[in-house]
């Protein structure tokens, strides 16, 4: 049903296909180009009845996260950080795919609505969730260390007559990075955007992939990223708090958040973990593939220690 549209998707004549219902199409109909290495042995296998395909995804984590959303508009991804298995992808509002055809013309009319699967198309500004990845650049590049203290008064003078606010009318008075990100201090991020400038926040977004796309059975859609090169003091700054121009998709940020909890190493994601036949026979079984080297190591750990002050002490929890 609905809680589940965004991964399985849908197939007919009239209305195309998305989802695993596309992706996964050929051997849902029994007819796999894995067995066309056995010959006319393959026909022992093939059957009236398609094969089975077995997903990544854990039918409890999805409805929580669909049930978690309750008709707002939005998107949940949950990914197996070490694997990188898809545990849960969800887009709100949804649909039933089992009456699709039935709704085609009224669902297709909305532009931005059922249909779009925002885990995966949707285009955000990644806002406050970016700034693990500034804090990784900024150590990364030497423009700053964990003892360096900055003075958060609430406002950072960006230049122009701009200026760059914390939410809520905050002030964090003085914080190191590792304090900065669990309060999520717009002043110190947007000083550490600065600081980068164009070449070293651009190689940040290459190193973990928001230039790259994914290929394979996931279609996620490429980031807006600033023009590098021609940002001013206030884009930079904007950018280093995840506003500006950068626009990116939910699964995208769920891949960099995955890179500081498995060790800088991005696993590719994937949502089929096997196929098999009427008669029991798995005839696809899905190792899981590496998709980049983000950061190191030592450096992921770092930062995976100041996400989790987010959460057990900071604006996460």
């Amino acid at each position: 049903g609905e809680s589940m549209a965004a991964v399985t998707g849908y197939n007919g004549e009239k209305i195309g296909s998305a989802g695993v219902e596309g992706h996964a199409n050929r051997e849902l109909l029994g007819l796999s180009d894995d067995l066309s290495h056995l010959g006319p042995a393959s026909q022992l296998f093939q059957s009236e009845q398609g094969n089975d395909v077995k997903l990544t995804i854990e039918s409890d984590a999805q409805q929580a996260a669909f049930d978690g959303l309750d008709g707002r508009k939005g998107a949940v991804v949950v990914l197996d950080a070490e694997t990188g298995a898809v545990l849960a992808m969800v887009s709100s509002p949804s649909y039933d795919p089992n009456d699709i055809e039935a709704n085609w013309q009224a669902l297709s009319k909305q532009a931005d609505g059922a249909l779009l699967n925002r885990a995966v198309q949707g285009m955000y500004p990644p806002g406050s969730t970016i700034k693990p990845m500034i804090a990784d650049a900024a150590l990364t590049e030497g423009v700053s260390d964990e003892q360096e203290v900055f003075d958060c008064s609430g406002t950072l003078d960006v230049g122009a007559g701009e200026t760059i606010r914390e939410s809520h009318g905050e002030v964090h008075g003085k914080v190191n990075l590792r304090k900065a990100l669990t309060e999520s201090c717009n002043v110190t991020f947007g000083t550490l955007g600065m600081r980068l400038g164009d070449e070293k926040l651009k190689k940040a977004f290459e190193r973990f992939g928001f230039d790259k796309g994914l290929g394979g059975e996931i279609l996620m859609e490429g980031s807006h990223l600033p023009a590098f090169g021609k940002l001013g003091n206030g884009d930079l700054a904007q950018t280093g708090i995840g506003q500006s121009t950068l626009l990116v998709t939910p699964m995208h940020m769920a891949l960099m958040a995955a890179a500081f909890a498995n060790g800088g190493v991005v696993m590719k994601p994937y949502l089929v973990q096997q196929v098999i036949t009427p008669g029991g026979t798995v005839i696809q079984d899905t190792r899981p593939t590496k998709w980049l080297t983000a950061t190191t190591g030592a450096m992921a750990a770092k930062i995976d220690s100041f996400m989790e002050e987010v959460v057990t002490k900071g604006t996460g929890r």
